[in-house]
């Protein structure tokens, strides 16, 4: 069986400059399948948006399966591929997985040319999958997936979440050997999968879970230094927030780095209830240049709303840490959560003034699938699941003020970073960014709407 797993293209209001993003879901399910005896091929089509070449592409290739990672923002694209692969060869069997997808599983086997959908992790599932279509086994029998039969849409059992992530084989990332220059790897390492959090705007635990599981630390550094050797990487991103959960981990973790001399930097997501001067100068040391905190709100009341599960006195410690340590840090905020009042944005402001971020990151509450955010929204009648079968991006959730309030806020903000900074050039170029001009396009079309 041919198999191809597909990197989609990336949307638009994506552009190179927040960096290169690789599903490692699809490296991860590459290396099982390679381990069990199958060739599976890697089709990375990120910056390209050439379908007439694409479509030459997978012609081609002719895959008996093709497998397809599908975010919220990138779904049109991905349903795009999946269009254009049976209209190549109608007996391809077409698998999307990632979280848009788990959580609307429903809606996509019934409106597009998908077969299957993997439901959470797929290292283990998209291997039964293929297991089960080239032996003839039915697929009632794969645990954690939806698929079709005839008109009926048949979900299957829940598969039990990896708990020895060591047990899984590295992930094969052989195709970022022929990666070109397409900006900085945005998607690098994970410690572990699941988090233990509930945040209102984060569906993380739909596809993951909500315990959380580590891999050892020679098996992350072990894949930290698999990439540089095939790509050349100087600067790693380590992907998720659960970096500093145990001190005694995260020193191991730099002890492990320093102790195979490994010529790289990195930066990395980080809870600011979870740090200390001892792992943060330990993280210096190995190589670490930038923190990102989730600040979310000055507010405790916003904080409490989100159930973010931190404090005011947590964020401003946590950047007097950093700072003197000597870490680039990284705040990033968030406007128009439910209770988002003038009052509230003052109390951000405020803090902002108070830990100084080196950068600020200013988003609008935005609603995905499989958040508490998206599910309070349905509840108030802002928004219903036939919205994703448009092409727009994830809308922002309005529930507490409308988008243009919001957007002068979040310039407003952008705009005392700047003076904080002095960095006219920095705010020009988030100004202008296109991010910022398709949430200007979607705000319009919200108020056209």
């Amino acid at each position: 069986m041919k198999i191809l797993l597909i990197n989609p293209p990336r949307h638009k209001a994506h552009t190179l400059n927040y960096g290169y993003t690789f599903s490692p879901a699809l490296a991860c399910i590459s290396a099982m399948l390679r381990k069990n005896g199958f060739s599976p091929q890697i089709l990375d089509l990120f910056d390209n948006h050439n379908w007439k070449n694409i479509k030459e592409i997978l012609s081609k290739e002719e895959p008996d399966l093709v497998g397809i990672t599908c975010l919220t923002n990138t779904r049109m694209n991905s349903y795009r591929l999946a269009s254009i692969s049976k209209g190549i060869n109608p007996n391809v069997k077409v698998v999307l997985g990632g979280p848009h997808p788990t959580v609307m599983y429903q809606q996509v086997l019934e409106n597009y040319p998908v077969d299957i959908v993997i439901i959470g992790e797929g290292d283990l599932t998209f291997l039964d999958v293929v297991k089960a279509l080239e032996d003839g086994t039915p697929l009632e029998r794969v645990k954690g997936i939806a698929f079709k039969r005839g008109a009926k849409i048949i979900k299957t059992e829940p598969r039990p979440l990896i708990t020895d992530l060591d047990s899984l084989p590295m992930p094969n990332y052989y195709h970022l050997e022929s990666r070109e220059n397409r900006g900085p790897l945005r998607t690098g390492v994970s410690i572990g999968r699941g988090c233990p959090y509930n945040c209102q705007f984060c569906a993380s635990s739909s596809v993951w879970g909500n315990i959380y599981r580590a891999k050892s630390v020679k098996k992350v550094v072990n894949e930290i230094e698999d990439i540089l050797e095939r790509s050349r990487e100087k600067i790693i991103f380590i992907g998720d927030d659960m970096i500093t959960a145990s001190e005694r981990e995260t020193i191991e973790f730099c002890e492990e780095i320093l102790r195979r001399r490994l010529d790289f930097r990195w930066y990395a997501n980080a809870r600011v209830d979870s740090v200390s001067e001892t792992t943060l100068t330990m993280m210096k040391k190995a190589g670490c240049i930038m923190i990102c905190y989730g600040v979310e709100s000055g507010s405790p009341k916003i904080l409490k709303n989100i159930k973010k599960k931190i404090t005011v006195e947590q964020i401003i410690d946590a950047f007097e840490l950093t700072h003197r340590v000597g870490i680039t840090c990284q705040a990033t905020v968030m406007i128009g959560n439910p209770g988002e009042n003038p009052s509230t944005i003052a109390a951000t402001e405020r803090l902002l003034n108070i830990i100084k971020p080196d950068y600020l990151w200013v988003s609008m509450a935005t609603l995905y699938p499989g958040t508490g955010l998206y599910i309070l929204a349905k509840h108030q009648g802002l928004i219903n699941d036939e919205y994703w079968l448009s092409n727009r991006i994830a809308p922002i959730y309005r529930g507490s003020m409308g988008f243009w309030k919001m957007f002068f806020y979040k310039w407003k903000m952008n705009f005392n970073q700047f003076k904080r900074q002095k960095g006219i050039s920095r705010f020009i170029r988030s100004l202008l960014s296109e991010i910022s001009l398709s949430r200007l396009r979607e705000g319009l079309a919200q108020v056209l709407h």
